[in-house]
């Protein structure tokens, strides 16, 4: 499994057979876009700062020296994403261990992380392919989302209640 831009893949009579993860597109989720506004003291300084939400669109690509491997090799990747559509903390923990994300919250947010297939019609497809200057390949476009992605830079605390208002 490799993560290139398809332009990249190496292509031709000793094509290896392999699936091809490319980040094509990356979004603010509609359904976050108000939630967790940032907080504000009474004299106007932040002091929380809300989750980057996101929802990612990749396209996942099959090559090999047959044509028809790389049509199984899409087959079985489809179904292994069919089995396990969501990503658990576990899973993202295991993946980010050596990342810069490790310690983003990623692995602990609110909602699962679910891959879901966002295909592209025949036209968009072709003209995606003509965009990345490759050669088409069996593939299918997918969703993965949505990330909340949280700093964990410091903001300053509030100040603690003194008295109660009556």
């Amino acid at each position: 499994i490799t993560a290139l831009p398809p332009d990249r893949v190496k292509v031709g009579a000793d094509e290896a057979a392999q699936m091809n993860v490319y980040l094509r597109h990356a979004e603010p989720s509609a359904a976050w876009r108000n939630i967790g506004l940032a907080s504000h003291d009474t004299s106007g300084a932040r002091i929380a700062n809300p989750p980057l939400a996101l929802e990612l669109h990749y396209i996942l690509s099959a090559y090999a020296a047959q044509d028809l491997d790389a049509e199984l090799l899409l087959g079985h990747a489809l179904l292994a994403l069919h089995e396990a559509p969501v990503l658990s903390g576990a899973r993202l923990r295991a993946l980010l261990e050596d990342s810069p994300l490790v310690d983003c919250g990623i692995d602990e947010q609110v909602e699962a992380i679910r891959i879901v297939a966002d295909p592209l019609g025949s036209e968009e497809l072709s003209r995606l392919w003509s965009a990345l200057q490759a050669h088409a390949r069996p593939s299918i476009t997918c969703r993965i989302g949505v990330v909340l992605i949280e700093s964990r830079r410091f903001v300053r605390e509030g100040l603690p209640v003194r008295e109660r208002a009556r």
